[in-house]
């Protein structure tokens, strides 16, 4: 999981928990970030809006990107 992580990432992918689920399995992609930038590689958190077309909210969520 921590490999297609690193491969979004580097292919210039905003990544965010939701994208971590669907693409590598990960429930904790935090932890995945974490790991990478204890590798070297440098992870930016960046904050960006999503809607709920369903409750009609718009909440911000943490982001990952090179």
């Amino acid at each position: 999981p921590r490999e297609r992580l690193k491969y979004a990432l580097e292919a210039g992918l905003l990544v965010t928990a939701l994208d971590g689920l669907f693409w590598s399995g990960s429930q904790r992609i935090a932890a995945d970030v974490l790991r990478l930038r204890q590798s070297g590689m440098p992870v930016v958190t960046t904050t960006v809006e999503v809607h709920d077309n369903l409750t009609g909210t718009t909440r911000k969520i943490p982001a990952y990107h090179l």
